[in-house]
C-alpha cells in the first residue's frame, strides 16, 4: 500500500519559523533578503551549513563588514549563544537609554533595537546614539517624567521658558519636539539653540531691556525688583506673583515710547490696585494720614 505524501500548500507558521531558526528570524526582521532566504529555507528544510552558503551569497553579505558578518555566523551556527547575546543586548541598550532618559517600551523593542546595531556594525557610541535616535523617533515612547540627561535637558527648557516668560500654548509640544531632535542628534542637553530663541523673543518684547537681555540677563533677572515691590507693598506672597502678571507686564513693556516704568512709579500704580486697601500697608498709611491731619488742625497735641 502506498502512503500518500503529504504536501504542505500553507506557508509555515511564523512561530514555528522562530523556532526553527531562532536568531536568524530576528535577524530576518531586518534585512528583508535574508527573510526571503529564510523562508526558502523553512520552506525547503535547509540544513544549517546549506543556509550558511546561500547566506553568503547575498547581496547584504557582500556589503557587511567582515567584522559584523563573522560575528553574524557563531550567533546563527549556535542558537543559545544567540539568545544570550540577544539578552545581554537588550540589557545594554536600557543602560544606554537610561543613561540619556529615553524609556524603552519593550523587552522585544530594546533586543531588535540592539540587533540593529550589531547587523549595522556600529560601536558603542554610534550604538547609543542609534538607539535614542530610535526611540525618540517612536511618538508613541512618552517623555513626561523621564530622567536622565533627557529629563535634565526637559527641566532645563521649562526652566528657560519660565525666566523668560515664554509660555505659549503650545509650549509642551515645542519641547517635546526639541527634547527628541537633540537627543536623538546625539546633542543630550545642547539648548543653546532654545536659549537664544527665548533672548530674542523677550528682547523684542521687552525692547526697553533688550540690551540687558542679550547680555545673558533673563526676564526673571529684569523683572526682579518689580516682583519685590508687588510682593511687600501688596503684601503677597512671592510665589503667587507670575512674570505674565498684568501689572508686571505693563512695568517691562514701558511706555509707548519704549521707556521702562520706574520701580517708585510702579509702587505708586500698586497703591491704587483695589487689594491694597485690605493691607495692613493701606491702614498703617491711614492712620498717619489722619495723625498728620489731626496734628494740623490741633485737634492731637
Amino acid at each position: 500500500m502506498t502512503v500518500p505524501v503529504q504536501v504542505r500548500t500553507e506557508p509555515p507558521d511564523p512561530e514555528d519559523v522562530r523556532a526553527t531558526y531562532g536568531f536568524v528570524a530576528l535577524l530576518a526582521e531586518e534585512v528583508p533578503e535574508i527573510g526571503d532566504l529564510m523562508q526558502q529555507a523553512v520552506d525547503e528544510n535547509w540544513t544549517a551549513d546549506r543556509f550558511s552558503m546561500a547566506l553568503a551569497a547575498t547581496d547584504w553579505w557582500q556589503s557587511t563588514p567582515d567584522g559584523s558578518r563573522q560575528w553574524l555566523v557563531k550567533q546563527i551556527a549556535d542558537p543559545a549563544t544567540a539568545e544570550q547575546a540577544l539578552q545581554n543586548g537588550a540589557q545594554q541598550v536600557y543602560a544606554w537609554a537610561s543613561a540619556t532618559g529615553v524609556p524603552v517600551p519593550s523587552v522585544a523593542k530594546a533586543r531588535k533595537l540592539w540587533l540593529e546595531t550589531q547587523v549595522k556594525g556600529m560601536d558603542a557610541a554610534m550604538a547609543s546614539a542609534h538607539v535614542a535616535r530610535s526611540l525618540l523617533g517612536d511618538k508613541n515612547v512618552p517623555l513626561d517624567g523621564v530622567g536622565g540627561q533627557l529629563g535634565k535637558a526637559i527641566n532645563d527648557m521649562y526652566d528657560m521658558s519660565f525666566k523668560y516668560g515664554y509660555i505659549p500654548p503650545d509650549l509642551n509640544d515645542q519641547i517635546q519636539a526639541l527634547a527628541r531632535n537633540i537627543v536623538g542628534n546625539g546633542s543630550v542637553g545642547n539648548i543653546e539653540g532654545w536659549r537664544s530663541k527665548l533672548t530674542e523673543y523677550a528682547a523684542a518684547k521687552y525692547t526697553a531691556f533688550a540690551d540687558r537681555i542679550r547680555g545673558g540677563e533673563t526676564v526673571m533677572d529684569v523683572a526682579r525688583p518689580y516682583l519685590e515691590s508687588y510682593s511687600r507693598v501688596l503684601e503677597l506672597n512671592p510665589n503667587d506673583i507670575q512674570l505674565n502678571d498684568r501689572l508686571v507686564q505693563e512695568a517691562l513693556q514701558g511706555n509707548t515710547q519704549g521707556a521702562a516704568k520706574s520701580v517708585w512709579q510702579f509702587e505708586q500704580d500698586l497703591r491704587k490696585d483695589d487689594r491694597w486697601g485690605f493691607t495692613d500697608n493701606a491702614k498703617d498709611s491711614a492712620g498717619k494720614t489722619l495723625t498728620s491731619i489731626g496734628k494740623a488742625f490741633g485737634m492731637i497735641g
